[in-house]
């Protein structure tokens, strides 16, 4: 009897080791799921054309100055294009959710219909002006410029006008681009005086992201394929880069963002990938942001 006991005893502590052991190995294998599930990120479809779509919103949802202000939001009685917007800032959203967004993209501005090929900067613009029109928020996106027209005998005019974007002609670096921005060019219009005046454009109030486009495309319908450094500037870091591929007549879209934990991923519409990391010089990039670092630093001049 005393051998049978030892036996059940035995046989019980062997069953509990069991059951412990599965669910060890059953809580074990839901964080790693949790984890690849958290470590992945979500692609969004091309529909046909909407590549320009696609990166645009992939560039916006890792701005975190942006997405940040989306998180306690109550959405309910926007419309559905903003609703469909705030949703796909955020991991989760379905494949339903980018179609219902195009759909009433195209109903808000047929110039961004289905199937068209579309201009990623013009979409940018178009979003977040749209969005803060209907929205009283902090826009972390908008700057101040100031516009001085100025002539050698002593005339000068000045104005102000806010900005979301900087379209900037291509250079090297971006300190270049922003510098070349900046810089003091004459206009061909005569002051009083009979000479000519002088116009320069200068960045008075930074954002907190910063977007530059760069502007590739000329009036004349080619494309400046001009490498540029994939650097930081003064008092930004990079965050995510808008790239186009191909020519004026045709041509693709993707993204390179950087997330939270540091690591760099390419964005090709439904394909992402995760980059060892970005190469030092580059063509396709076509709008790039930029994150105001915490720490100060002195203003671009």
């Amino acid at each position: 009897m005393l051998r049978l006991k030892e036996n059940i005893l035995e046989t019980a502590e062997y069953g509990s080791c069991i059951f412990f052991l599965k669910r060890n190995i059953f809580y074990t294998l839901f964080s790693l799921f949790k984890f690849v599930h958290f470590y992945q990120m979500s692609g969004l479809p091309n529909l046909g054309n909407t590549c320009y779509i696609n990166s645009i919103l992939q560039c916006l949802r890792y701005q975190r100055h942006f997405v940040k202000l989306l998180k306690k939001y109550n959405s309910e009685k926007d419309s559905k294009f903003h609703q469909h917007f705030i949703d796909l800032m955020f991991d989760g959203h379905t494949e339903q959710s980018i179609k219902d967004f195009v759909f009433h993209l195209s109903k808000e501005n047929q110039e961004f219909k289905l199937f068209k090929q579309c201009d990623a900067h013009e979409l940018f613009l178009f979003l977040i002006d749209h969005f803060y029109e209907y929205h009283d928020m902090h826009n972390p996106f908008k700057g101040t410029i100031e516009s001085k027209i100025f002539c050698d005998c002593g005339y000068e005019s000045l104005s102000k006008q806010d900005f979301i974007s900087l379209s900037v002609n291509v250079k090297e670096s971006i300190d270049e681009m922003l510098d070349d921005y900046q810089r003091v060019e004459e206009i061909d219009i005569k002051c009083k005086c009979s000479k000519t005046l002088k116009k320069q454009m200068t960045i008075i109030n930074r954002p907190s992201i910063m977007v530059v486009h760069l502007k590739r495309f000329t009036s004349s319908n080619r494309k400046i394929d001009t490498e540029i450094l994939l650097d930081e500037t003064r008092s930004y870091k990079m965050t995510a880069i808008c790239n186009h591929s191909g020519q004026t007549q045709g041509g693709h879209y993707t993204a390179a963002v950087l997330r939270g934990h540091g690591g760099w991923w390419m964005c090709n519409d439904i394909h992402t990938q995760e980059l060892a990391q970005l190469p030092e010089k580059s063509y396709l990039p076509y709008i790039l942001f930029f994150e105001k670092y915490k720490r100060k630093f002195s203003d671009i001049k």
